[in-house]
């Protein structure tokens, strides 16, 4: 669902979007191209958005992906980016902190599946651009869709899980032990 517009650019408009996950809403950004030369009813190679590790305290829809996305769609593409539960005016993630892990590559699954509803996305020419534990969640999803999705992963947390997570506990105030 297209909720309100967060900027109109020379060659982009970038939207404030939502979408259901197992009833939750999660919101996030998709970018959509200006080009005359676009037909209305024309495919837009897409971008499938995966920012990494994000403080909560004063995250925005976009953080970690604006730039990039922003790039992308003034080159012509489509580009969405999920804020994932918990972040942005999504609905709150699972207080069980793995659950919460869990539920990111979820978000990513159902974003996935959802695309084909987008009328603009040429998911023939879909990408993943992914930074830090988006990376790992790009790889998990790749892993889990068993898909060959074209996928540029920047500084990627690639150790498999658990010790995807484990390997940060030290920088914890608690050393991992909630955890």
């Amino acid at each position: 669902t297209f909720e309100e517009i967060i900027s109109q650019e020379e060659r982009y408009t970038a939207h404030k979007i939502s979408f259901l996950q197992d009833g939750k809403k999660v919101t996030g950004q998709i970018n959509i191209p200006i080009n005359s030369t676009l037909k209305v009813d024309q495919k837009i190679p897409t971008v499938l958005m995966i920012r990494g590790y994000a403080e909560k305290e004063g995250y925005k829809t976009g953080n970690g992906t604006r730039k990039v996305a922003a790039y992308f769609a003034s080159q012509g593409f489509l580009t969405i980016a999920p804020d994932f539960l918990g972040y942005g005016t999504s609905n709150p993630e699972s207080e069980d902190s793995l659950e919460a892990r869990f539920e990111k590559y979820v978000t990513i699954l159902q974003l996935l599946a959802s695309l084909e509803n987008l009328k603009q996305a040429d998911l023939a020419k879909l990408s993943i651009w992914a930074h830090s534990n988006g990376g790992h969640i790009a790889l998990a999803t790749l892993e889990i869709t068993q898909k060959n999705i074209p996928t540029t992963l920047w500084a990627p947390v690639t150790k498999p899980f658990p010790a995807s997570i484990m390997v940060y506990m030290d920088e914890e105030e608690d050393k991992g032990k909630l955890l």
